[in-house]
């Protein structure tokens, strides 16, 4: 079992974008064709993801280990044996240069004769241990030929793989495009909502989500003193009307009576 094998895969980037969508959807609602589209989008791209992990883990199931396996093993045996070869063509080089050197001298000495004797057996014994590992590693070299053919076939899956990786994510993408009606989005003519420029606070109710046009009780803690026409002030203990107002941490759109505005979130302790 290798290490891809026993790790659980983390989610890839295509499932955490469309987990993000999926929870910005179900966030503005479904009933809003800005929340259904975020949705269905998120769940293309979790099919995505599921895709890609699939073809990672056939790539590395058809490829990627067999090509391991054959480094770690065949390959390391071979340069193993081809440097013990180099080591024998070595040693037979300088016992035929030894050789050569006696027969130079052409001194009939008994003692040079038996040396000259001794260096004929060691050129013998040299080329007998190359002639050996010679065949042996001829004989590795040879089986690459069978493994390179499997390697092809390993490589032709893997293209096949990929292949079907992207034709699939074409698909979903396709299918993507024909459930939202992208054309018909790409057609409709965006109005922007009208602001109050006496009241630059003020938003478009209707145009947002329940969970931020819901009103709610809060109770003052502190005095609070407007310094701009869009803000009211507010007395401690006064209980007031809230709406949460989107991507704002600060502040909140607060009723007291006939007046409307906002107020810093600091100041209000929501009571319902």
């Amino acid at each position: 079992m290798t290490k891809l094998d026993r790790r659980v895969m983390k989610p890839t980037n295509f499932e955490i974008l469309g987990n993000s969508f999926i929870e910005a959807g179900n966030e503005i609602g479904s009933t809003y064709q800005y929340g259904s589209v975020l949705i269905k989008v998120g769940e293309a791209e979790r099919k995505l993801g599921h895709l890609e992990k699939e073809f990672v883990q056939k790539s590395s199931d058809c490829l990627l280990q067999p090509l391991k396996s054959f480094l770690e093993g065949q390959m390391k045996t071979i340069l193993k044996e081809k440097r013990i070869l180099d080591s024998k063509r070595l040693n037979l080089d300088a016992s035929k240069a030894r050789l050569k050197k006696f027969h130079e001298s052409n001194s009939h000495k008994n003692e040079q004769i038996l040396t000259f004797q001794k260096a004929e057996e060691e050129v013998r014994q040299a080329q007998s241990e190359f002639d050996r590992q010679y065949e042996l590693t001829k004989l590795l070299m040879d089986e690459l030929t069978i493994t390179y053919n499997h390697h092809l076939q390993c490589l032709a899956d893997f293209i096949e793989a990929q292949s079907n990786f992207y034709s699939s994510c074409s698909k979903i993408m396709q299918d993507l495009t024909k459930q939202i009606g992208i054309s018909s989005i790409r057609n409709t003519t965006v109005i922007p909502p009208k602001i109050d420029d006496s009241n630059p606070f003020t938003y478009p109710i209707n145009s947002l989500p329940s969970s931020f046009t819901e009103k709610k009780k809060a109770k003052v803690l502190f005095d609070y003193e407007a310094t701009e026409p869009s803000e009211i002030s507010v007395s401690a203990n006064q209980i007031i009307s809230i709406q949460i107002v989107p991507n704002d941490n600060d502040w909140v759109l607060a009723e007291s009576g006939r007046d409307s505005g906002k107020v810093p979130k600091a100041y209000i302790q929501i009571v319902d």
